[in-house]
């Protein structure tokens, strides 16, 4: 099912073959629908919203990335974002709480990894989450 979000805005989002990984499900949902979700709503007035999600897999881990075409982050404020209540724009501009990624974070941690943004203004967003990969017989 699509969020109102996708259909309304004309979003397109697309994804590489995705493995089958011993999680949550419920918090791995939470966690891709709040960085999908950002990456739909960040997005500079008039511009359909482009978001991809690939994965990586080692032996130790799944990387995950979340691209997207939208308005950026200015490298300064890239650890800034995952704090709690941390806002880069106000309500106004953007409608959240401030909790979106503080709660990505967190996830991500209970998974045994990290999450990191790479991201320039006007020039989209790529946030990498790693997924401790769990062994059999562990």
């Amino acid at each position: 099912m699509l969020c109102p979000a996708v259909c309304n805005d004309g979003a397109v989002v697309s994804h590489d073959e995705l493995p089958t990984i011993c999680a949550s499900p419920i918090r791995f949902a939470r966690l891709l629908q709040n960085l999908i979700g950002n990456a739909i709503k960040y997005v500079a007035p008039g511009v359909a919203p482009r978001v991809h999600v690939s994965v990586k897999t080692t032996a130790e881990e799944w990387t995950f990335s979340v691209a997207d075409n939208g308005i950026g982050i200015d490298p300064q404020y890239h650890t800034r974002i995952f704090e709690p209540f941390k806002r880069l724009h106000t309500a106004s501009q953007y409608a959240g709480t401030g909790m979106g990624l503080a709660i990505c974070k967190k996830i991500v941690q209970g998974f045994g990894g990290q999450l990191s943004v790479e991201s320039k203004p006007k020039k989209g967003s790529t946030f990498i989450f790693s997924i401790r990969r769990v062994q059999e017989g562990t």
